[in-house]
């Protein structure tokens, strides 16, 4: 009976280490966690991963399990959410998507919003791309336009007559 106590102690132990070092990363604004969090979290699941291979199957690692498998499943997808291309509307689509709150805007946005939505997210996969190509290729199109207009800024065209003889 002690044995069992103590396995359970053992294992709840692990969920609530994993639970607050969770935690801790949830709390983090997603503006300035995606530049300077973002690989730490993939090294967070990684570590857990690897910790948890080593114990026992119960429900309580396999359910760890899961969650782990979720995020690796929504690491590429949160690398597309970093919106480095988005404007205001791709956002504003990427928010409808994922089905987030009303009162959510990107200045209020944490990580924690996105963790949460990791089921949606990986659900909605594809669109997730369509959209961050999408904001990339209108990038893309921003420059050239750009481009063609400092072109047409500093060219000078001299007109002459033609001479037909």
């Amino acid at each position: 009976m002690k044995n069992e106590l103590n396995e359970a102690q053992a294992t709840w132990g692990l969920f609530d280490d994993f639970k607050k070092e969770l935690e801790e990363f949830q709390k983090e604004e997603w503006l300035t966690f995606r530049k300077k969090g973002y690989f730490a979290f993939q090294d967070f699941f990684i570590k857990w991963q690897e910790t948890l291979k080593q114990q026992d199957k119960n429900v309580v690692v396999r359910f760890l399990l899961q969650q782990i498998e979720q995020f690796k499943q929504a690491w590429p997808l949160l690398k597309l959410c970093t919106g480095e291309s988005f404007e205001k509307e791709h956002w504003k689509r990427l928010f409808t998507i994922l089905k987030l709150a009303k009162d959510i805007t990107l200045d209020n946005l944490k990580f924690k919003d996105l963790i949460d939505a990791t089921p949606v997210m990986i659900k909605k996969a594809k669109e997730i791309k369509e959209l961050s190509d999408k904001a990339q290729g209108e990038v893309t199109i921003r420059e050239a336009i750009n481009e063609l207009r400092v072109w047409c800024e500093n060219t000078e065209f001299i007109l002459t007559e033609h001479d037909s003889n």
